[in-house]
């Protein structure tokens, strides 16, 4: 019996390195078209995390600000009790003060800097009205004239209210020196007389109340704007995060690899360095090879449908809570 003669199977070679060049650009069309995606998704994602975290910065500087003028509310509040028992007496310290005006609220370390910085006011105010000469040399005839003329030097309404209190405090030390009045009267401080007949005093504590109100929605709506950002910039990052582990390029890869290898490098090899001349056994090798990288490339094909079209368990559940 005559031995079966090699075939030449270039025509056949040729078509299937045609054919597994086909399948190559198929599946390397759509793996370049996901690293496009993924590319184009992670620039916006950087960009956005960018984004949320200057928003986050700024927010915070904006909470920072609300507690800060909460914060310098107190303080004024502060200054405002003690106002009247530090200028009657400038040699109270601010444990005495803090401990007969201060409240829970407040702790000594925020309340200090108010204190020397009102403190700073009142010795700064001292040198400007000079006490010092007006106490040693008594009150002048013209004290009325003198005292208008030297509170009208001083700007800000706060810094006149020191004013006052310190010339006040110089009237008292001269009234201290006179001889006692019949009976031990002196007269009457009519700065006292000023603070019980005050008709603005109701309008004045519901202005301020109202202020304070203010203040505190303020740092309400900042800690809430805040926590909304920290969640926005985790949440960016954490996409950020899964986006650098993207699923299915690894499985493309390797059909790609396979594919390429079965239909592309074994028969151009053999077209290039074997004989052309095949015995049956060989077409079969290298047609179920193909054939093999044919069912590869359905069962991604599959794989990766079924991957997208799937929708995670979690967002099923998700949607049934809301509703």
């Amino acid at each position: 019996m005559a031995q079966a003669q090699p075939v030449d199977s270039a025509p056949l070679l040729s078509t299937l390195v045609q054919s597994g060049a086909a399948l190559v650009a198929i599946v390397g069309g759509l793996l370049a078209a996901r690293l496009v995606a993924l590319v184009s998704e992670r620039v916006a994602l950087e960009r956005r995390v960018r984004e949320l975290a200057q928003l986050d910065q700024k927010r915070d500087g904006d909470l920072a600000a609300a507690r800060k003028a909460v914060l310098d509310d107190d303080g004024a509040d502060f200054v405002e009790a003690i106002f009247d028992s530090y200028v009657e007496n400038l040699t109270r310290d601010f444990e005495d003060l803090f401990s007969e005006h201060g409240n829970e609220s407040l702790t000594r370390g925020e309340m200090r800097p108010y204190f020397d910085g009102f403190v700073l006011q009142v010795a700064e105010l001292e040198d400007e009205l000079n006490v010092a000469n007006l106490i040693d040399e008594g009150r002048p005839d013209d004290w009325d004239e003198l005292r208008g003329e030297l509170l009208l030097k001083v700007k800000g309404q706060f810094r006149q209210r020191i004013a006052e209190g310190i010339l006040v405090g110089v009237e008292r030390d001269w009234r201290s020196r006179r001889p006692r009045a019949p009976l031990g009267f002196e007269g009457m401080d009519m700065s006292l007389l000023a603070k019980i007949n005050d008709p603005l005093r109701a309008t004045r504590y519901a202005i301020e109340s109202n202020y304070r109100r203010d203040l505190e929605r303020n740092v309400m709506s900042a800690e809430a704007a805040k926590a909304a950002s920290e969640l926005e910039v985790t949440q960016a990052r954490q996409a950020l995060s899964l986006l650098s582990k993207p699923e299915g390029l690894g499985p493309a890869l390797l059909v790609l690899a396979g594919i390429a290898i079965g239909g592309i490098v074994l028969p151009l090899m053999q077209l290039t360095f074997g004989s052309s001349g095949l015995s049956t056994l060989n077409r079969a090798m290298y047609v179920g090879a193909f054939i093999l990288s044919l069912v590869v490339f359905f069962f991604y094909l599959w794989f990766e449908m079924r991957r997208v079209v799937k929708v995670p368990k979690g967002v099923l559940d998700g949607n049934s809570a809301s509703t």
